[in-house]
């Protein structure tokens, strides 16, 4: 039986992450405003966080957050 590996963050680690941080954390808010309504943001981050947990390529993470704001543009909004 194989033991259960833990993992510990070290120093090296965590301080790579610390430029991913700093870019969504000043990322976050403009998506949310990139309309006078900001449901479009909302949404637009919903598919792209679900398209990326499929695993799907960056430019299908982008196209899909796209063709949703798309339709949500003109079927909801109009």
């Amino acid at each position: 039986m194989r033991e259960r590996e833990s993992r510990h963050f070290n120093d090296e680690s965590t301080s790579k992450l610390i430029p991913y941080t700093a870019m969504a954390s000043l990322i976050f808010p403009t998506i949310l405003y990139v309309d006078e309504n900001v449901w479009i943001g909302i949404v637009a981050s919903v598919v792209a966080i679900i398209a990326s947990l499929k695993r799907l390529p960056i430019i299908g993470v982008v196209l899909s957050s796209v063709i949703v704001c798309v339709i949500f543009y003109a079927f909801v909004l109009s």
